[in-house]
């Protein structure tokens, strides 16, 4: 048995996790930018888009673009429920999202409810 071999699988794995913080990083440092493209994040990672396509969808089992859409959506829910907002339109603009019709239809396929309910349940 090769001692090295396991501890390159552990390199390798903390490699991956730390390419995905960096990454999830750099989404939530960036979130209210409406404008997030696949070959800007990928230049600010430093690897081509196509790369980049393929380690998202490698390590999350999602395209870069769901993925994207994803983490927006679990950053809305949080900020839905902290209370720091009023309306859905201001969590809309802080999640990156120019229309706020489109964002309760994205947001009611991922949770199942509409913002305006998490927000008057935190509100009530």
């Amino acid at each position: 048995m090769n001692p090295n071999k396991d501890s390159q699988v552990t390199d390798s794995n903390d490699q991956e996790l730390s390419w995905l913080d960096q990454l999830n990083q750099l989404l939530l440092d960036n979130i209210s930018t409406y404008s997030l493209s696949n070959d800007w994040l990928a230049q600010q990672l430093n690897i081509s888009v196509r790369t980049f396509y393929r380690k998202v969808s490698e390590r999350t089992g999602l395209s870069p673009t769901h993925y994207i859409r994803a983490v927006r959506m679990q950053k809305a829910m949080e900020l839905l429920e902290s209370g720091d907002y009023t309306n859905v339109k201001q969590v809309t603009a802080a999640v990156g999202f120019k229309k706020s019709t489109y964002f309760s239809q994205l947001f009611k396929e991922a949770f199942g409810k509409n913002p305006i309910e998490v927000l008057n349940k935190k509100w009530n």
